[in-house]
């Protein structure tokens, strides 16, 4: 029957005929397959074909008797299901709009453009298949389908049903109420209804606020739930957090103690800002060296004690947080934005310069960019010459100097509404063929508006000239990334991406969304971040070196912006403060924070940050001392051209 069904489908072309007379002829245009194998079918002539302009019929003769519905069916399947062309031979020819009876199939234009047409608008009704799944992961989608069906009836109202098990929880504040704290559909407490299936509303009774339960299970555990409820709340106050940020000032040794203390880069008029604090003026007499020397420690000593007061009490006031948050030490120098006059002038004393920096008014952030690519680079060579203190930060690399840069993509969008989004994608490289690959791994997607200090606590170093400050942000990351944005990502990187080189040779993708124009999302600037991390033997804490090149714009094709940032963080930060939203899970920080410092004291942090405070300050020095000689080799050689131009020398 099959090879039946194949010779026969190569040229026809004809409609069927459906007959209800006492012998029912059938013009089939598909294969006789179609029709089931039963008795009803009595002959079958079969005219041979002698070129493709010729039609070929199947005659088939049925018993005196009406045809039933499945063998119309059947025809009628056959008809529509197989149309090949003259010159096919498959039986399994995509289905079209069979040609008039007795025309050849292409005869006239229109008809042509309508069969065409037909053909294109009936892929559409076919759906698409399903990817290949395991039996395992079908019952688990069936079983998280079935159950999350089953939770989300508790978000709606449970409306005049009886329920078993009741439970009242009392609100404790009496100037905010529920709706206040956590929105008119207390979407905060969605994950403690979900997780113990009951419903909860907002009541009020003799303006007592209350938070009515009901439960279906009568030995509901309602304790749990209530411990679930005030995380929650604590969870909502935690948010609302605003810190004050925190200056702490290291004294400088007696030697280096001077009078006075000046910005070196500042700007008077507006955006008016000064940085890059130094000590000058005269030093200090002998006794006053003395007693300062003396009286060093204790301040050292009251800013460190300090420093772990505020450092405990704030974060245990963020540990009820669900959200993501991120604690880093970053390096870099602070500026102010409110000063007076005399303090540019150079008559700032150093208490003078400790109260400006420290008043409630002054308006100051730390710049993270402490200079170009070249100290990045310089402190990578530093590290490496290091083994007894550093090690790799990941075990696939066996030495210091295997450890490579890891490239991530920052798209800063703005959208038609006025938010600020930063979208980062992580780029891997492919070295598999001749020529390594780019492409885009993860994607990230941050709103700027929910991005939060919950900490902040910088160390003022006037001596060295190198701030660094401690901070807790807390960030709300979008899951649900538009998918114009993931084609953003898509045309920016891909396997066609080119490999750039800087100035020091480090290569880096090239990300090209200048194609990219889209009304709802206008692009303001784009980062490639390279980072490298090398860890600290004795503690484990991380040593990352970034390399940022911006553009302004969507336009990559031009020379980027180099500058570079230093930080410190422990892995151990990153797991404990992951985001726990939409669970029931709790933050435990441990006394003292042990949990969050390996179970150690802070002294061993400090220690660490000082020391890699100090190879940036060598660096500095070292550059500073490159780039004065460079001037002086400039000055030279412009002065010699001077000289060689007079007439005398002609």
């Amino acid at each position: 029957m099959k090879d039946f069904e194949t010779s026969n489908a190569r040229n026809w072309e004809n409609d069927s005929v459906v007959s209800g007379q006492a012998e029912d002829t059938v013009h089939a245009q598909g294969p006789v397959a179609a029709m089931d194998d039963s008795p009803l079918v009595s002959t079958l002539d079969q005219s041979e074909s002698t070129g493709p302009a010729h039609t070929q019929t199947i005659q088939v003769t049925l018993p005196l008797r009406q045809p039933t519905s499945n063998h119309i069916n059947a025809v009628r399947a056959a008809r529509n299901q197989f149309v090949p062309s003259a010159n096919s031979v498959h039986a399994t020819a995509p289905r079209r709009r069979p040609s008039v009876a007795g025309t050849h199939p292409g005869a006239g234009d229109a008809q042509s453009g309508q069969t065409r047409s037909s053909f294109r608008a009936s892929k559409d009704l076919w759906a698409d298949p399903g990817g290949l799944v395991t039996t395992k992961r079908a019952n688990y989608i069936e079983y998280k389908a079935r159950t999350t069906k089953e939770r989300e009836k508790y978000l709606s109202s449970p409306g005049d049903e009886i329920f078993p098990s009741t439970g009242t929880f009392l609100w404790p504040y009496r100037t905010q109420t529920p709706n206040d704290l956590f929105g008119p559909r207390l979407t905060p407490l969605d994950a403690v209804r979900k997780e113990h299936e009951v419903f909860i509303e907002w009541k009020s009774y003799n303006s007592i606020q209350h938070l009515s339960i009901s439960s279906r299970n009568a030995n509901a555990n309602l304790g749990a739930l209530f411990d679930g409820i005030r995380r929650a709340i604590q969870d909502a106050k935690a948010r609302n957090i605003d810190p004050t940020p925190q200056y702490l000032f290291v004294p400088p040794t007696a030697k280096a103690m001077r009078k006075i203390v000046r910005p070196l880069v500042y700007q008077a008029i507006k955006p008016i800002r000064a940085t890059k604090f130094t000590l000058s003026g005269d030093g200090l007499s002998i006794e006053d060296q003395r007693k300062w020397q003396k009286d060093r420690p204790a301040m050292v000593a009251r800013n460190q004690q300090l420093f772990k007061n505020k450092l405990i009490t704030g974060l245990k006031a963020l540990e009820p947080l669900k959200v993501w948050m991120r604690m880093r030490v970053t390096f870099g120098h602070v500026v102010v934005k409110v000063f007076r006059t005399p303090f540019i002038d150079g008559e700032y004393s150093y208490q003078d310069f400790i109260d400006m920096v420290s008043h409630a008014r002054q308006d100051g952030y730390l710049e993270k960019k402490i200079g170009g690519s070249e100290t990045a680079v310089k402190l990578c060579d530093s590290i490496v010459k290091l083994p007894g203190k550093f090690v790799p930060a990941s075990g696939r690399a066996t030495s210091l100097s295997d450890v490579k840069f890891k490239d991530t993509a920052i798209i800063f969008i703005k959208t038609h509404t006025a938010d600020e989004l930063r979208l980062e994608t992580e780029i891997d490289r492919i070295h598999e063929q001749e020529q390594s690959e780019f492409q885009a791994g993860s994607v990230r997607l941050f709103v700027r508006e929910k991005t939060k200090k919950g900490l902040n606590i910088t160390f003022v170093d006037v001596e060295r000239q190198l701030d660094w400050r401690l901070e807790v942000v807390t960030d709300t990351e979008r899951f649900d990334i538009p998918m114009p944005l993931f084609d953003l990502i898509k045309e920016s990187i891909s396997v066609k991406s080119k490999v750039r080189k800087d100035v020091h040779g480090l290569e880096y993708p090239e990300v090209t969304p200048s194609k990219y124009n889209k009304s709802d999302y206008h692009i303001t600037s784009i980062t490639v971040r390279s980072n490298i991390q090398f860890k600290l033997i004795e503690s484990g804490f991380m040593v990352e070196l970034s390399i940022y090149r911006e553009w302004f714009g969507a336009n990559t094709f031009g020379e980027p912006t180099l500058s570079t940032g230093v930080s410190m963080f422990h892995p151990t930060w990153e797991t404990e403060m992951e985001s726990i939203e939409n669970t029931v899970r709790v933050r435990d920080f441990g006394p003292g924070l042990v949990n969050l410092f390996n179970g150690q004291s802070l002294d061993p942090f400090i220690d660490e940050v000082n020391f890699t405070q100090g190879l940036l300050v060598d660096i500095a020095k070292e550059l500073k001392e490159e780039a004065d000689e460079l001037a002086i080799a400039a000055t030279r050689k412009a002065a010699a051209e001077v000289v060689a131009q007079w007439p005398e020398n002609k």
